[in-house]
C-alpha cells in the first residue's frame, strides 16, 4: 500500500476531552489514539480522493451502472466507495513511546508503529491540552 509513505505531513485535530490533572496527555491515551486513528484515515481519503489510478479502475469496474450518468454522479459514488473502503480499514498501534514531556506547556512528543491493515509505518505525533482544556494532537510521518 504506497497511500502511507514517509513523507512528512502535518495534521491537526482537536478532540473534546476532559483535562486530567496536572500532566500532559499520555502517548498511550485512548483518546489520543482514536485522534491519531481519525487523522489517518482522513488522510487516506484525501490521497484516496486523489488517485487517477483508483478512479480509472472504479469507473472501468461500473462502466455499465454509469453508462450515461453524469460526472458529479460517478464521482459521488467514488467518494462513497471511498468512505465506506477506509472506514472499514483496521487500524491500531504499537511500541508507542514517549520521547519527551514539557510538564510547563503540557506537552508530550510520541513515537509509535501505526499499522493499517498489517502494513506498518513508524509516525511521530504530539499530543497536548489546549488552553480550554481539549486534547489536540499533530501527526507526522503520515
Amino acid at each position: 500500500m504506497k497511500i502511507i509513505t514517509a513523507t512528512s505531513i502535518l495534521i491537526c485535530s482537536v478532540f473534546l476531552v476532559s483535562c486530567g490533572g496536572n500532566s500532559p496527555p499520555e502517548c498511550s491515551d485512548s483518546d489520543v489514539k482514536d485522534i491519531v486513528f481519525d487523522i489517518t484515515k482522513t488522510e487516506l481519503k484525501k490521497n484516496f480522493l486523489t488517485r487517477v489510478d483508483l478512479i480509472l479502475k472504479f469507473n472501468s469496474e461500473n462502466k455499465e451502472k454509469f453508462s450515461g450518468k453524469s460526472q458529479e454522479y460517478i464521482f459521488e459514488k467514488y467518494t462513497k466507495y471511498v468512505n465506506d473502503l477506509i472506514d472499514d480499514f483496521e487500524l491500531s498501534m504499537k511500541d508507542i513511546r514517549t520521547n519527551d514531556v514539557n510538564e510547563k506547556i503540557k506537552k508530550s512528543e510520541c513515537e509509535g508503529e501505526l499499522i493499517v491493515n498489517d502494513r506498518e509505518v513508524t509516525i511521530k505525533y504530539t499530543t497536548q491540552y489546549t488552553d480550554d482544556g481539549d486534547v489536540f494532537v499533530e501527526v507526522y510521518g503520515l
